[in-house]
């Protein structure tokens, strides 16, 4: 599921993304989806890019919205 919303994100940097298109995009009905799994699923990803790169994420969390990610990433 992080891997699910890291590609949703990196896919449209800059771009601001609702709770609720990432929920439906994860494959659940918004009406019916605790937004804190969200926001665990958002930390756990977090967690693992500064494990794996030892640089915080560049994803801004847009208050009572979504997410923005805030950088390109370029494909080697």
């Amino acid at each position: 599921m992080e891997m699910t919303l890291f590609d949703l994100l990196f896919r449209q940097p800059d771009q601001e993304l609702c709770r609720e298109v990432l929920v439906t995009a994860l494959g659940h009905d918004w009406l019916h989806y605790d937004v804190r799994r969200l926001e665990k699923l958002v930390s756990r990803l977090r967690q693992r890019w500064q494990t794996e790169t030892g640089q915080p994420l560049p994803l801004k969390t847009l208050h009572r919205y979504g997410y923005c990610f805030g950088a390109e990433i370029h494909r080697v």
